[in-house]
């Protein structure tokens, strides 16, 4: 026995709305990037600053990781 046809109606789902995007939508896209942006290369570029001996001797219990090449390789590492 054949199938009935099925109706055009209900061949096409109904499609939702698109995306009302508002200015303030864009700019704190564009701050968020910058922030991050930001961030990213201050954790690149602050470990092998002589600032990072003076952010050490803060806690002298850690100053022999935070002095470690391998550390700051690592916090470097999160900055990319």
């Amino acid at each position: 026995m054949p199938l009935p046809p099925v109706a055009a109606e209900s061949a096409a789902p109904e499609q939702p709305p698109e995306p009302q995007y508002r200015w303030f939508h864009k700019v704190s896209a564009v701050v968020f990037i910058t922030f991050c942006l930001d961030i990213g290369l201050f954790l690149l570029i602050f470990p092998w600053t002589d600032y990072w001996d003076n952010f050490a001797a803060f806690v002298r219990a850690w100053r022999p990781y935070l002095d470690n090449m391998y550390v700051r390789g690592a916090i470097s590492g999160l900055g990319c």
